[in-house]
């Protein structure tokens, strides 16, 4: 008996370390979020340097990614599955519209980081708000939007590149922040 525990105590301590060190691995692919600072600006702000600290961030952007539901509602997209997961979970399943839609199909992703990472334990949250949309193919033909600029006699007098790529559908908040991206670069 006192042996069964000795080796039932080892294997469990084994779990643990193994658990520990597999949650800790440098080269994370979901470390990219820990490289976004977290900006948040209100839908009023006039304030020229937030605005560019805002449309200068990097946004989290994930493509070919998996959606699925579960039966209690809640909708995750996997980004990769070891012996954990790594999620992005979408609150608010009705107001996601059209989201239901996408359910069991690949999809893009793309956030603007709007909090810190919190942390608890092993776990790491961030918080983005963006949009999800199906996912490009290779049948999709490549595209570029470009975003104009007049004078009073709306003579254009520039133009930037904001998107190059084939995604068939573009969030209303991807195109926002690409064009005012564009014009602050």
């Amino acid at each position: 008996m006192r042996k069964s525990n000795i080796k039932k105590l080892i294997l469990m301590t084994t779990l643990l370390l193994l658990g520990t060190t597999a949650t800790q691995i440098p080269n994370s692919p979901l470390n990219v979020s820990t490289d976004a600072k977290a900006y948040y600006i209100d839908q009023n702000e006039t304030n020229i340097n937030e605005l560019i600290k805002y449309y200068t961030q990097k946004p989290l952007t994930f493509s070919n990614r998996w959606l699925y539901q579960y039966d209690d509602g809640n909708i995750y997209v996997e980004f990769k599955r070891y012996s954990w997961s790594a999620h992005i979970r979408l609150w608010g399943a009705e107001s996601w519209g059209n989201i239901n839609q996408l359910r069991d199909r690949y999809v893009d992703v793309f956030g603007l980081k709007d909090e810190d990472t919190s942390q608890l334990w092993w776990v790491y949250r961030d918080t983005f708000t963006g949009g999800v949309t199906p996912a490009a193919s290779s049948s999709d033909k490549p595209y570029s939007l470009f975003v104009q600029y007049k004078d009073k006699l709306q003579t254009i007098i520039g133009a930037h590149k904001m998107y190059q790529g084939n995604k068939p559908i573009l969030t209303l908040k991807e195109i926002d922040f690409r064009a005012r991206e564009a014009l602050i670069k």
